[in-house]
């Protein structure tokens, strides 16, 4: 049966002053994710915060189906949880959703690497570009669960989705424009802005760009694709702030065992280090972004290009595939006894025993990785994202076929668990209720679980000089570290508490009742304190000849890299041993003087 999925693709111009002059609510008080009150005061009211909704997905290059309504049911990715009552609440300024393994290796490297548009321009308009065609189904039915969650002004968010007629609501003309639309391989990010009611911001400027870390370290099958916004934040007063968000969605090398490990670390430094965003010029149609009250002091007309860590909020996300410490024994009895521990601590629902062993926690916590400086991660209270069987639901709605080994079927359709149809209900109740099946029977066999879907977030003090390795604030000329006994230690905490004070994540869910790929969507919502954010003014401005030493330092860093991953490979090597052979023999033959062949040199 053929699913109807509207979508907007009217020509949309800056909020109206009406719009900008309403807020979300009122209340100051502050609180943390672990310890989110339920009451009415909660700092998720401030109307001077900015909402910014970030979601994850590995589609394992599996695509939908309109036209037959085989498509994932992404209500639960996208909606608060049912236990986050503060959430629901609050309507996203920003929806950025990223996806991995959009399509197979095979097909992206038969297409156009990348491509990417952007502006207030209609989404037929984007699409005629020709390179983002995998990209526009899932705009889409994005765009469509966001006005079922979103759309009813009147109404909870918890109690939307029952129905599309709030999409052409005229009581409410809050929508979700795809703003930004940006691929890179199997790598896509869509970047919604919310427009109509409650809309209070103006995008002044667009930065992206993209790095390939995959096959031999430069293949963009891996890699990152990142995406920036300038903005005017207009607030109940309607002052205006200048604030800067950049998005990276990343798809990491897979695998477990520590050499994995270290090229994992390897792609995480190299995409801090090398990445470079370019400022676009705003391709808005008939509607140009007003810049009339725009503040000269924060811009930077001079400088065309940016690092990761030159946004005042960075947004890091992705399948980073970092595994659990202990999976890469080399003994398949080692192996299969570490595997079978960590599925009795996920019956047993102990999260904090499995992120004991987590890889990355570990990494940016307790090793204090350089390129995470700074970087926080919601508390996790869910269990670990992959490997999940292909069909094996977890969803609580649905029954299990005794014959088909785990495979989840409808009870109404006969249909997989997760694929959304007209006749298949969206119950909030079964996105929270943890399943009966044995983790041995969700998760695949040939992998241990891990959290390899993850969402980290950082806000940058642009005054320091590096941001991505903050200097200590105590050091002087001489090395002397002052007072303090840790100075390294102290940056290290000061630039997370800064994060902590200026970044409130409201909710970190992974959606388990999706059933589409091996891995399970994640998603969380976050409220901006711009007051925290700006606490620091920018003091850093390149100039044109600095602008040109980074760009020739990025093209130096990954040609080395390339070339240190290509004698590392082994097919590389074969190939450049039996070309060296090859050569020799034939050089011999003509001039009659053997030649040394590489066994010998």
């Amino acid at each position: 049966m053929a699913v109807d999925i509207p979508m907007r693709s009217r020509r949309v111009g800056p909020p109206s002053s009406e719009a900008v002059s309403q807020q979300s609510g009122g209340g100051n008080s502050r609180s943390t994710v672990s310890s989110l009150p339920t009451s009415e005061a909660t700092s998720v009211h401030d109307g001077d915060d900015l909402h910014v909704l970030i979601g994850s997905f590995n589609l394992a290059t599996r695509g939908p189906n309109i036209e037959t309504g085989e498509i994932p049911n992404l209500l639960t990715w996208l909606r608060p949880p049912a236990d986050s009552s503060a959430a629901h609440r609050v309507k996203p300024d920003i929806v950025v959703v990223g996806f991995q393994e959009l399509v197979s290796q095979f097909l992206g490297a038969r297409l156009p690497l990348g491509g990417s548009c952007h502006g207030d321009v209609s989404l037929v308009e984007k699409a005629d570009t020709g390179r983002l065609d995998f990209l526009d189904p899932w705009i889409r039915l994005v765009q469509d669960e966001l006005h079922n969650i979103y759309g009813d002004e009147g109404g909870d968010a918890s109690k939307s989705g029952l129905g599309r007629s709030s999409i052409e609501s005229e009581e409410d003309d809050l929508y979700y424009e795809p703003y930004l639309i940006s691929r890179m391989v199997g790598l896509g990010l869509i970047l919604f802005v919310r427009r109509g009611s409650g809309a209070r911001h103006e995008v002044e400027a667009v930065w992206e760009g993209d790095i390939g870390t995959g096959l031999l370290g430069k293949y963009p099958n891996k890699g990152c694709v990142a995406v920036g916004l300038d903005l005017q934040v207009i607030d109940a007063q309607s002052n205006r702030s200048p604030v800067s968000i950049c998005f990276g969605n990343s798809h990491l090398g897979p695998h477990e065992g520590f050499e994995p490990y270290e090229w994992r670390n390897e792609e995480v430094q190299h995409i801090f280090e090398t990445l470079l965003l370019e400022k676009r010029a705003i391709d808005s149609g008939h509607h140009r972004p007003h810049h009339a009250h725009h503040d000269p002091s924060s811009s930077e007309d001079s400088t065309r290009i940016r690092l990761l860590s030159d946004f005042h909020a960075v947004f890091f996300f992705g399948d980073l595939n970092y595994r659990l410490m202990g999976a890469g024994v080399s003994s398949s009895g080692a192996w299969t006894e570490f595997r079978q521990s960590v599925l009795r601590h996920i019956d047993a629902k102990e999260v904090e025993e499995l992120l004991s062993m987590d890889e990355l926690s570990a990494l940016r916590d307790v090793k204090k990785f350089k390129p995470l400086t700074g970087f926080l991660e919601a508390p996790i209270t869910f269990i670990p994202s992959y490997k999940f069987r292909g069909e094996d639901s977890i969803n609580t709605s649905v029954e299990t076929n005794p014959g088909s080994k785990g495979t989840a079927v409808s009870k109404k359709t006969d249909e997989p668990s997760g694929l959304s149809s007209p006749a298949s209900p969206k119950s909030p109740s079964s996105r929270t209720e943890m399943p009966p099946i044995p983790a041995a029977r969700r998760f695949a066999n040939n992998r241990v679980p891990a959290y390899c879907d993850r969402i980290m977030y950082r806000a940058v003090d642009l005054q320091l000089a590096n941001p991505l390795h903050p200097a200590p604030a105590d050091t002087s000329d001489d090395g002397d570290s002052g007072t303090s006994e840790n100075p390294i230690g102290d940056a290290w905490e000061s630039a997370r508490q800064r994060t902590s004070s200026a970044i409130e994540p409201l909710y970190y869910h992974c959606a388990h009742s999706v059933v589409w790929s091996d891995h399970k969507p994640v998603a969380a919502l976050y409220a901006l304190k711009i007051d925290q954010l700006l606490s620091t003014p920018r003091t850093r401005q390149l100039t044109a000849g600095q602008q040109e030493r980074m760009i020739a330092r990025s093209r130096s860093q990954q040609l080395r890299r390339f070339r240190e991953k290509s004698m590392q490979n082994t097919v590389v090597q074969i190939a450049v041993t039996l070309t060296v052979c090859v050569t020799a023999l034939a050089l011999w033959s003509v001039t009659g003087v053997p030649l040394p062949l590489p066994g010998a040199l």
